[in-house]
This record gives structure tokens, sequence and C-alpha cells, in this order.
């Protein structure tokens, strides 16, 4: 067969005369040699199962003008047109999102995007950060995993792929701020409970000290003193001297539990991404192992069950601001 001007399904570059290809043996796809060597085996897993052979289909049969589906560019499988990944290969379809901006001779795009000089230019935004949809995460492929995470999948992939490797990857800043309201939007209900149980006994212990022991005992304190600024170690001291070391203890308590608060906060930035990883996967692996699933059902449940949970985010945050301001309102009515 000439597979010239066909685009290899790994690097998708048309094969010329000069370029060193090799076939499958068993469906018959054929490889750039160096890009067979660099995924290790074929990626059409699903024919080698049925014992199918691979078929190119040339792209007038794939973009066929109906705004409800779009072909995958590597199996050739009709998807809904608002599909993340192919319902028959698992490839992302981010890989079509180029045919939508083709230049034509004029030197216009097909999507009317040019740019300032008029020359042409691709637009392409891949959803998974560069990850291979068939990238194994502990028996989960890379196209499982970004189903079940659903949004923000360019910034969570890489960030998957590190944490596989042993790496803790990065910095999770909405973890670190809106602690158990992040888990629970991305789902980690055991986890985000736990967080906001141990939030909310930091933080109302934390109100109940302050209004009505520190604040007491500050105002006390601070008839003895006649300068303008006095730190609050001072306080301490007058305190500890002339009422108990208890009571001493009482007044610091509030910055011991903000302290707490805070380190709660950095260490939820800190392992939050690793946490979701392991959540993920977990997830997912539990779903492809239930024998009541059907493979089409499988993908269906993956995509049901991870996403995001926007409703109980807001709950938390509106929590969150009455907690904050709830300690101001009391003491002006005390």
């Amino acid at each position: 067969m000439d597979f010239l001007g066909i685009p290899c399904p790994v690097c998708s570059r048309t094969f010329r005369e000069e370029d060193d290809i090799v076939v499958c043996p068993k469906c018959g796809a054929p490889y750039h040699r160096e890009c067979y060597q660099e995924k290790g085996k074929c990626v059409f897993n699903d024919l080698h199962k049925n014992n199918e052979s691979w078929e190119y289909v040339p792209p007038q049969e794939k973009n066929e003008p109906d705004d409800n589906f779009r072909y995958c560019v590597r199996c050739g499988e009709k998807n809904p047109a608002n599909a993340i990944v192919c319902k028959k290969c698992g490839s992302f379809m981010s890989h079509n999102l180029g045919d939508t901006y083709q230049p034509d001779i004029t030197g216009n795009t097909a999507g009317g995007q040019s740019s300032p000089e008029g020359a042409p230019f691709t637009i392409f935004l891949d959803p998974m950060g560069g990850v291979s949809p068939e990238e194994d995460f502990d028996g989960v492929t890379g196209a499982e995993l970004a189903k079940y995470v659903g949004s923000n999948t360019s910034y969570y992939m890489p960030v998957f792929m590190e944490n596989k490797k042993g790496g803790m990857g990065k910095f999770n800043f909405c973890a670190c701020f809106f602690t158990c309201a992040w888990y629970l939007y991305r789902k980690q209900y055991l986890k985000g409970t736990i967080i906001a149980i141990l939030y909310l006994i930091l933080e109302i212990s934390s109100t109940v000290i302050t209004l009505y022991y520190s604040t007491p005992l500050g105002n006390e304190a601070s008839k003895h003193f006649n300068e303008d600024s006095v730190y609050p170690f001072e306080y301490v001291s007058w305190i500890w001297n002339n009422k108990s070391p208890g009571q001493a203890i009482l007044f610091m308590m509030p910055y011991i539990l903000g302290t707490l608060l805070i380190g709660m906060r950095v260490l939820c930035g800190i392992f939050g991404n690793r946490s979701y990883y392991k959540n993920s996967v977990a997830k997912v692996k539990a779903i492809k192992n239930n024998k009541d699933l059907s493979s089409e059902k499988i993908n269906e449940t993956i995509k049901r069950s991870g996403g995001v949970n926007t409703a109980i985010a807001w709950t938390c945050v509106v929590c969150y601001l009455i907690l904050q301001f709830a300690p101001t309102v009391i003491q002006n009515l005390l």
C-alpha cells in the first residue's frame, strides 16, 4: 500500500518518499520509525482486540458539512460535536481544532483569523497540556483521566504527569486560599469534609476565645499602658505577671490558632494536586473494574462522577464569609 500523503497516527505529519516507514504487523497501521519507537507499540489497541485492519479515512470523508458531529483524526470515528475524547480510540478531539483555521489561497484563514501582516496562522489549544491520551496512569489512560477531571485539564494533566513520576507538582493556590471549598469543588468529599471540620473547630475556637477572653484581657491590660502603640508581648507579660499563666495563654490563643490555619492552608496548597491525582485515578479504576458496566456506560459514568461541584463550592464560600464577619457583628451587638 502506498502511504505517501497519509498522516502518521502519532505526529500527524504526512509520509514522504524519504521517510523511514514501518507498519504494525497486526493491523497494518503505518508509522515513522522514530514515532513507533517512541510509543513502543501500535496505538490502535481496539483494532487489535477486534482483529480488524487499519484503514485510512481520507480528509474529504472526515470533514462532512455536519455541525452536529466531528471525526477523530486518528481512527475516523464519528463523534458528537461537543465530544472531548473519541468514543472509540480515546484520542483527544482537540486534534481537530486545527481543521477550523486552514488558510485559503488569498492568504486569509478559513476561520477569519490572520496576523497583522496578513499572514495566516493556526490557533491550537491542547486541553491535554501535551500529555498523550494513551499515557498510562497506573491502569488509567490519559484520555480517561482527562474525562474525569472535566474542566481545566490543560493545567491538571501535566501536573498529574509530574505526580506519576514521583514529583510533588505545582503549588495549588486555589487549594491554598479556598481549602475545603476547593476539595469539595473537585469532588474529594471525604478530605474536603475533614478539612472543613478542622477549619470550623479552629475558626470558631478562635472567635469564642477572642470575644470572651482575649479582648477583655487586652482591654484591661491597655489601661496600664500610656503609649499609643504597645506590642502584644507586652500585654502578655502584664497578664502573666498580674493575672495567671493560663490567662496569658488564652490571650495568645487566637494568634496560635491563626498560625495553625495558615499552616493548614499552605499544606493544602502543597499536597492538593497530588491528593487530587490519587483520588482521580482511584475513582476511574473503580469505575473500570465494575463488571456490570459496558464500555459506553463506563465512559458516561467517568464523566458524570468527575468534573466539579459548583453549588457546594459556593456554599462553602458563603459559610466562610459568615464566619469572617460574624465576630465583628457579635462584638458590636455586645
